[in-house]
């Protein structure tokens, strides 16, 4: 996927022209994003693939991995013609100058060259088998969803898509989908008005269609999407955190209860992950205190010793560095909200 994403890239600037879409996460989308201008009215356009795994040709993906795979091999041969695996570490697969038979394993790696892993596409894709009692069934249409490789080969084959169809389009009409980002089956669109009359025809194919529904917001100018909540002001894009549980009507127990049967260490690493979290999505400071504030009032309520949020937020501060505000001010904005917090669940419970 990296290197299609630097193919893409390198046709974009030459040609104002994006035919890959995929990101991996918050952090891709906010990146991207930040380095775009926000052309007034911004409207945004989201849909969910609500059929993407289970619709899928088999013969189809094999043929559309495959082929993807052999366009990313046009880019990197002077750098290699396979891949090595390691077995052991996050360390991702790599190419390399593969000479001998399509497989070899050794203690740590497992090295492959490119047609040994287009036959491995095929075995992994057709060769599912669901046991149910004394009844098995082989899985002829679609992928299952729970095996490692199905989102990566469902993101190769969503991409075949979406390729060719932009490969089909007048340039200007290929330039409307420049501000378009998906993260597996979630999709945005900005600023595309004739994304109505392309939507469907993109993921369509003789042999089978993804089916797709409309998530967009009543109101247009903002969205919801893959954990971020997105708008525009003066030119640029602004970003702070969605949590769809805040819109559920019944109450919804988060993060562990200090006094639990769990390590210490795990309730403020959840603090911090979530400060680091809301601090590396918010464009906005006043965002940034405001969700802090309802982390801290959850924590209060499920037991955490302020003391020691009190010093976990001076820690933070120290090592979170932030463009719009000071270093002390951060802190003293953290610990203002932490004692609102305390306060506030002070008030709640002598009311019950």
């Amino acid at each position: 996927m990296g290197t299609l994403e630097k193919c893409d890239k390198e046709v974009w600037l030459g040609s104002g022209i994006r035919k890959y879409f995929v990101v991996q996460g918050f952090q891709d989308l906010i990146l991207a994003l930040d380095q775009k201008s926000a052309e007034e009215p911004v409207v945004f356009r989201t849909f969910d693939c609500t059929t993407m795994y289970t619709k899928f040709d088999q013969g189809e993906l094999i043929r559309a991995v495959q082929e993807c795979m052999d366009q990313a091999s046009r880019r990197t041969r002077s750098r290699g013609v396979g891949f090595v695996v390691p077995f052991k570490g996050n360390d991702p697969a790599r190419w390399d100058h593969v000479v001998m038979s399509n497989y070899e394993t050794k203690s740590d790696v497992l090295r492959i060259t490119l047609q040994g892993a287009k036959e491995l596409v095929g075995v992994i894709v057709g060769n599912t088998y669901l046991q149910n009692g004394d009844l098995v069934s082989h899985q002829v249409m679609g992928i299952p969803m729970g095996t490692n490789a199905s989102p990566g080969l469902a993101n190769l084959r969503m991409y075949d898509l979406e390729r060719r169809y932009i490969e089909g389009l007048s340039e200007q009409s290929a330039r409307d989908f420049e501000l378009t980002y998906r993260l597996i089956d979630d999709i945005l669109f900005i600023n595309n008005g004739a994304i109505d009359e392309h939507i469907g025809p993109m993921y369509e194919t003789p042999s089978n269609s993804v089916e797709l529904t409309e998530s967009t917001l009543e109101d247009r100018s903002r969205t919801q999407f893959i954990g971020l909540s997105i708008s525009s002001l003066e030119g640029k894009f602004v970003f702070c955190p969605y949590d769809k549980r805040r819109d559920f009507k019944f109450p919804v127990t988060m993060y562990p209860h200090y006094e639990s049967n769990i390590n210490h260490h795990i309730p403020w690493g959840v603090v911090w992950g979530q400060l680091h979290r809301f601090n590396a999505i918010c464009t906005r400071a006043e965002d940034f205190v405001k969700w802090a504030y309802l982390l801290f009032a959850r924590a209060v309520v499920r037991m955490y010793p302020v003391r020691k949020l009190r010093k976990l937020c001076g820690r933070f501060a120290r090592s979170h560095a932030r463009a719009d505000v000071m270093d002390d001010a951060l802190a003293t904005f953290l610990l203002r909200k932490l004692s609102q917090a305390v306060e506030d669940v002070r008030k709640s419970r002598s009311h019950k």
